[in-house]
């Protein structure tokens, strides 16, 4: 699934609103491929980065992408999401980490980190297994295998699953293969 094209101020999303989740049982696989001009090796900054997204239905969850500028298509929703950021800026803490934010939109423009880790393995130009779990109140974020993130939190009971990205004043495809969302 295709988030953003290869190109400048691109946003994108994708919820599947046919259903909601409890949050906090469960487990999302997924490959998140992060390609184009903007890498870091051609000279050039990677897109903001991408989200795994838990919009709160009750919260009034906007399921639409926005801000195409900052903001990993993120803010503007409500509920909880999963960062996986490539741009250093704001209150980001570096241009390779993962991070846990709500929808509090900080004074940078970016939703607001409730806690953040570098990614082990570089999360542009490539393509990275990410397995985020939820079970009896603790969050887990895994890259390729590799525990990154924890912290325990309460999550939106009644979730919509989506996925977000920008790129910002940069240029980079964000994509995500192989989805398995499974409640637990």
């Amino acid at each position: 699934m295709l988030l953003t094209r290869d190109d400048y101020d691109q946003s994108g999303a994708i919820f599947d609103a046919r259903r909601t989740v409890d949050g906090n049982r469960l487990t999302v696989d997924f490959d998140l491929v992060l390609t184009g001009a903007g890498l870091p090796e051609a000279g050039k900054v990677a897109g903001n980065g991408a989200t795994l997204a838990l919009a709160s239905e009750s919260e009034g969850g906007v399921v639409r992408a926005k801000n195409y500028n900052i903001g990993l298509g993120w803010v503007g929703n409500k509920g909880i999401a999963f960062v996986f950021g490539t741009v250093k800026g704001g209150l980001t803490p570096s241009n390779n980490y993962v991070a846990i934010a709500n929808s509090v939109v900080g004074k940078s423009g970016y939703p607001t980190l409730l806690q953040s880790a570098p990614a082990v393995s570089k999360l542009a130009g490539s393509t990275t297994h990410v397995t985020v779990q939820a079970s009896g109140g603790v969050v887990t974020i895994a890259l390729n295998g590799i525990e990154r993130l924890r912290r325990t939190m309460t999550l939106p009971r009644d979730a919509w699953v989506g996925f977000t990205a920008s790129t910002g004043g940069n240029s980079q495809a964000h994509a995500v293969r192989n989805v398995v969302v499974k409640s637990t």
